[in-house]
């Protein structure tokens, strides 16, 4: 057992590990599932779709770095 990995993941694993806690929030992946191939799609096409203002909408798909 790799006890080492209960306080620290390794560093290649933080990426991986950004897009899976992102993942884990519902809204997120329901938008991310609208998108068609190559597909451009803006706020406001999005918030119609969702009980969210544009301001939340906007908060889900913002990248982080």
């Amino acid at each position: 057992m790799k006890t080492q990995y209960m306080i620290d993941l390794p560093s290649h694993w933080l990426n991986t590990a950004e897009m899976l806690y992102t993942l884990g929030d519902a809204a997120r992946r329901r938008i991310l599932l609208l998108f068609e191939r190559e597909e451009e799609l803006n706020i406001q096409a999005i918030a119609g779709l969702f009980p969210f203002s544009r301001t939340n909408i906007a908060h889900h798909i913002t990248v982080r770095r």
